[in-house]
């Protein structure tokens, strides 16, 4: 999970084989997004947006709210 999570702060998609994998990923990355909305991951950009998933913007407020 460790390299993942570096390659998505360097905004490059992580190259998996298998869709499931992606999926698994995809939703681990979400929901680690939801748990650290306050901490590193707000920095990334205001929005964090995976291809088909929906897309998580943060308000002035700080909450997170879906599109």
């Amino acid at each position: 999970m460790i390299p993942l999570e570096k390659a998505m702060r360097r905004g490059k998609k992580p190259r998996m084989e298998k869709k499931g994998e992606v999926q698994a990923a995809r939703s681990d990355i979400r929901g680690e997004i939801r748990s650290k909305l306050h901490g590193k991951t707000r920095k990334m950009n205001q929005s964090v947006s995976m291809e088909t998933e929906t897309k998580l913007t943060i308000n002035k407020t700080g909450n997170p709210k879906k599109n």
